[in-house]
Order: C-alpha cells, then sequence, then structure tokens
C-alpha cells in the first residue's frame, strides 16, 4: 500500500513492557481494601505514575501519596535498590504530598517501598554533590515490604500521611511565623553590614560565644531547635552595641539553603529594635559574652527551653499514656462524639469514626445552611460547644446526627477543628500510633469519680479513698517508665542528669487521708533513698492510714521519719538523701502522667541549667 506519510507511528516506550509488568504485580500483591488506587499504564506525566489513597475499615479516607512504581531488575532481587534521577529527586523535594517509590519484585510477587521524605533527598543530594552524577543508588529497608498476608505497611502509610496532615493543620501559623521571618531577615539585610573581612577582637568573643550556643543546639537541644527553627542552619549574631560593660544585640536564623554571615552590624542604633520574630537581648551593667560566654550560652538556651516546653508540652508513643489522653478527651467531649460516657473500653475504630465522620458532621449541623464546600472556615473551637449550648440540646444534635449518619449522609465542609483543653493533633497522633501497634481497643485504667449530690464540692472528694490510692498505685506503676521514654526521646544527651532515677533508687510515695476530706485534700509524702549496697530502682506506695503499712510510714511517725538517716526496707538499708510533703492534687489532673512527667522533666532541666551556669 502507498503510504501519504512515509515514516511509522511513534513506539511505546522500551520501558512499557516492564513498567506494565511491575504495575499488575502490584495491583496484585496490594489490600485494594484498604488501599484505593488511581494508576496509569501510559501516563506522559513524569516523576510519578499515580495516586493511591488509604482508607480505614470504614472506607473513609485517611489521605492520598503520590507513587512511582518500578519493575525490580534481577540482579538487585537479594538487594532491592534503584537508581534515582535528579529530577525525580527534585520533584520529591518540592511537593506538598508525600511521595512513595515503589519497586516490584515480579516473580515472587513482592513489593518494597520508601518514603521520599527530607533525609532522603538530603542523603541523596549529598551522593549527587559529591560524585557529580545525574543520578544515584537507593537502597530500600527490606521491612519496607508489600505482600498479600503482611499488612504491615498500611499502618506505616497512615503514619506518614498523618505527619503531612498535621503540618497542614497547622499551615497557616506556621505559614504566618516563616512570613514573619523572611520578612525581618529581609528587612535586617537593609539594616546591617554583613561585617564580612573587618578585623576587630570582639569577633572572637562572639565566635566562642555562638561556638557553644549553637553546639547547644544542635547536639543537647536539638528538640528547641527543631520547634524554635525548623529547617535553618545556625544562628547568628547582630550587633547594637558592644564594648566592656554593655552589650545590646540580636540573635537570628539563618536557613539551610542561605548563604550568608554570623555576625552582621546594625548601621543605624535606632533600627535595632524591630522585635517581631527575633531574639533582642540588652545588658546595661555588664557584658556576658565577653566575661561569661558559655555560661551565658546555657542561659539563653535555658530561657528558651523552658518556655517552648511550658507552652507545648511533649508527647511520646505509649500505650498508657495513648490511653489516658484520648479517654480523657473523650470524657470531655463525648457528647459530640456520640460515643458512650465512662465506657470501661473503647474501640480505636469507634474513636476514629467519631472524629472522622460523626464531629464533623455535628459541627455542620449546627453551622449556617448558607455555608457551602468552597467557603474556606476558621478552626472551629470545639470547647466552645459546651459554653453555650445545654447538655440537653447537645444530646439532642447528637440524636440527629446518628439518625443522618445511618441515612448515609456524609460531612461535605472542609471542617477543621480544635480545643484549647486538649491538643487534637496529639489526639490523632495517639490512634495512628494504636493502629500501627494492633491495639483495637483501649480500656480505662484509672478509677472513675463517684456521683456527689451536694451543690458545692471538692475534686477530691469525687474518689473515695480506697479508689484514690488505687489511682496512685496505676501512676506510679508507669510514670518513671514514661518519663525516661521522654527524656530518651527528646533529649537523649542528656538521660544520664536528667533520668527519673537520678541519685537516688527508691522512692517511697506516702499518701495521708484527711479525717476531713471536706476541708482538706490528701497529701502525699515523698521519700527518696539510696542504698548502700546494689538494689533495683523501685517506687513503694503506702497509706499513711492503714495499719498494714510498715510503722516508719504511719501516720503518727511520718515527722519522725524525716530526721531519720538510714532505714532498713526489705533487707536491704537505705540513706535518706530527700524528701518532701505537699498536698496531692495531680492525680485528679485530666491527664495525670501526661501532665506530670512533662512537669518533671521542665523541674530535672531547671537543676540541670542550674549547674551549668555555676561552672
Amino acid at each position: 500500500m502507498k503510504r501519504i506519510i512515509k515514516s511509522s507511528s511513534a513506539p511505546y516506550p522500551k520501558t512499557n513492557t516492564s513498567e506494565m509488568e511491575a504495575i499488575s504485580a502490584f495491583l496484585h500483591v496490594l489490600n485494594k481494601e484498604r488501599v484505593k488506587l488511581d494508576i496509569k499504564y501510559f501516563d506522559k506525566v513524569p516523576n510519578i505514575d499515580g495516586i493511591i489513597e488509604v482508607v480505614s475499615e470504614n472506607q473513609v479516607s485517611v489521605g492520598k501519596m503520590e507513587v512511582q512504581i518500578k519493575k525490580l531488575g534481577n540482579k538487585n532481587i537479594n538487594k532491592p535498590k534503584y537508581q534515582c534521577s535528579v529530577n525525580f529527586l527534585a520533584y520529591c523535594e518540592v511537593n506538598i504530598q508525600p511521595v512513595l517509590l515503589i519497586v516490584v519484585d515480579v516473580a515472587n510477587s513482592i513489593a518494597y517501598w520508601h518514603h521520599m521524605d527530607k533525609p532522603t533527598i538530603l542523603n541523596l543530594g549529598k551522593i549527587i554533590d559529591t560524585k557529580g552524577t545525574k543520578s544515584v543508588s537507593l537502597e530500600f529497608n527490606p521491612s519496607n515490604m508489600i505482600a498479600t498476608k503482611d499488612l504491615e505497611y498500611i499502618g506505616k502509610w497512615e503514619n506518614i500521611i498523618a505527619s503531612y496532615q498535621e503540618k497542614i493543620l497547622d499551615y497557616d501559623e506556621l505559614k504566618k511565623r516563616g512570613n514573619d521571618l523572611n520578612a525581618e531577615l529581609e528587612e535586617m539585610k537593609a539594616l546591617t553590614n554583613s561585617a564580612v573581612g573587618k578585623v576587630t577582637p570582639i569577633f572572637k568573643e562572639i565566635h566562642f560565644f555562638l561556638d557553644a550556643y549553637n553546639g547547644l543546639l544542635d547536639d543537647d537541644f536539638l528538640t528547641i531547635k527543631n520547634i524554635l527553627y525548623p529547617n535553618y542552619w545556625k544562628i547568628g549574631f547582630g550587633i547594637r552595641t558592644y564594648n566592656k560593660n554593655k552589650v545590646s544585640f540580636s540573635l537570628y536564623p539563618i536557613h539551610y539553603n542561605l548563604n550568608d554571615v554570623l555576625i552582621k552590624e546594625y548601621k543605624l542604633k535606632s533600627q535595632f529594635y524591630r522585635q517581631n520574630a527575633f531574639t533582642y537581648i540588652g545588658h546595661n551593667m555588664e557584658n556576658p559574652i565577653k566575661t561569661r560566654p558559655i555560661e551565658y550560652a546555657y542561659q539563653l538556651i535555658e530561657k528558651d527551653t523552658l518556655k517552648v516546653l511550658e507552652k507545648n508540652p511533649l508527647l511520646v508513643n505509649n500505650i498508657f499514656l495513648a490511653k489516658e489522653y484520648i479517654i480523657a478527651f473523650i470524657d470531655e467531649f463525648y457528647l459530640v462524639l456520640g460515643l458512650e460516657q465512662f465506657a470501661l473500653k473503647y474501640s480505636v475504630k469507634d474513636i476514629e469514626y467519631s472524629l472522622n465522620m460523626f464531629l464533623p458532621l455535628w459541627i455542620e449541623s449546627i453551622i449556617s445552611k448558607s455555608v457551602t464546600p468552597e467557603i474556606k472556615l476558621p478552626p472551629y473551637l470545639i470547647d466552645y460547644i459546651y459554653l453555650h449550648r445545654s447538655k440537653e440540646n447537645i444530646s439532642k444534635v447528637s440524636e440527629k446526627v446518628k439518625k443522618d449518619l445511618s441515612e448515609g449522609k456524609q460531612p461535605t465542609l472542609n471542617l477543621k477543628f480544635y480545643s484549647e483543653s486538649y491538643n487534637i493533633s496529639n489526639v490523632f497522633h495517639l490512634i495512628k500510633y494504636l493502629k500501627l501497634i494492633n491495639v483495637n481497643e483501649i480500656e480505662r485504667e484509672y478509677k472513675m469519680p463517684i456521683s456527689i449530690t451536694k451543690r458545692v464540692y471538692y475534686k477530691w472528694e469525687t474518689w473515695s479513698e480506697e479508689d484514690t490510692l488505687k489511682n496512685i498505685e496505676v501512676f506510679y506503676n508507669h510514670y518513671s517508665k514514661i518519663y525516661d521514654l521522654l527524656v530518651k526521646t527528646y533529649f537523649p544527651n542528656l538521660f544520664s542528669e536528667l533520668q527519673f532515677f537520678n541519685n537516688f533508687n527508691l522512692l517511697i510515695v506516702v499518701i495521708e487521708f484527711n479525717s476531713n476530706a471536706y476541708e482538706r485534700a490528701p497529701s502525699i509524702h515523698l521519700y527518696k533513698l539510696n542504698s548502700t549496697s546494689p538494689a533495683e530502682n523501685k517506687i513503694i506506695v503506702y497509706n499513711a492510714n492503714d495499719e498494714n503499712t510498715p510503722s516508719h510510714f504511719q501516720r503518727e511517725n511520718l515527722s519522725y521519719f524525716f530526721n531519720m538517716n538510714k532505714i532498713d526496707i526489705d533487707g536491704i538499708s537505705y540513706n535518706l538523701s530527700d524528701c518532701c510533703f505537699s498536698v496531692m492534687d495531680f492525680i485528679y489532673k485530666k491527664t495525670p502522667i501526661y501532665y506530670s512527667i512533662n512537669n518533671l522533666l521542665i523541674e530535672r532541666l531547671k537543676l540541670y541549667f542550674e549547674t551549668k551556669k555555676k561552672r
């Protein structure tokens, strides 16, 4: 046949067959009940092959991720790896959604995945810069496997999605802080000289201080740096005044992507104070940078550390803590969550459904009908509901929401909600954690309060003496372990100095119940003891009013024990190193462990900083 166009049709890409095999094998091993796909075999869009959406067991969307799927080469079967192009890495770096790279062992029906997160990009980028190549090999962790009977990857993917969603939930606040910081950095450029090439003895003193200050932020206090200055490299020093007995300066962050100097000088002193995102400091009677730079570095770190921890209590992954925090949240908001009040157990699946479906629909039901999905709504304060509606009205709305959900109605508005009493991100994070470790149900650990019929009462009256003591025992059974986990997670380099059993190995807790509970709360006596021979670390709880309590710790002998130097307990001799007495109020908090571990961390850090400032 005579051809009009003397050319053949465009061929399929040479890699088309292998890519089809990889995608088909991937679809075969994937759990399609929990993962929905929009994958294209012949997609012309570079860098990705499509979208996967993770859903809950109730088929509610958890979130989406972009994926690149490749066939694993035969030579890499035993040690999975893939050669990533620079273009693909560049795409992953700027993408606002999580990107997964998936390689498929077609012959064995197994796939491996890797989250192309920032640490991965940083590591691979260093290799590319060093070698000057346009691609780099990425090795896969064999534990990140996708197989027909291995569903661990779903929980890991949910955690990845949650971490991105938390960033998005806080996006407006982070964006504002970022914009303020960038604006001030730009303004600072016009107000300062870089001081490059200038020679003066004061620069040596400032460099010595900055070495200590940045060293602490990069090492022992990296957690604080990550909270205050995420994605920033070092802290610089802006000079306004610097002499023997007087100094005023600003501390400014330097971004990883910016090639900037560590010392700048303000051109005009009148333009120095522009307090916004920077730290501005002045001393009129001394110059601590000159006289005590290391001690002063600790002093500034202490101020920032305590400020951060008092405003943002830290959270750790622990089953008991997750139960305590989530159940306390439910006790507060059970009506708008559609959950049973004071249940002994809750299904994690039901809690997640309440947060993703019931509560959003509840809020929608009281919002003006004129609000449409296109309208951007401010975050909704759920505490507001309880302040402005009666319990009867809230219950009435909840019944309507239950009916609407049973008829298939779903939330339609793009709603965000928050609470002043609880960090909602903490609740979501802990739910993801429980699912990841395959905990499907959480039970109430603390004894519940009893009903009080009197019109006026004190909080401690809502628990019997027996139940209060049981709650104390539950508390101390977990307290030291979770506190130590908190320290290891956020301040690992300081563990030996901040750990719970620091300079003692036995804690005696004595609870003294007052005869007239209406007038006075129970009191707590704490005795820290050191054994004279090797002994395990432990905590013992006693009731001072119990006749079975050792005589040393019975009510009538408590004051005498303060003056004792040595005591034998369970056949081991101990020295008393410290003791204190106070009203017992922490056990009546909504989240006793969460409250107490953060308070103890602040207390121990204050003592730690005192030792550093005395050097």
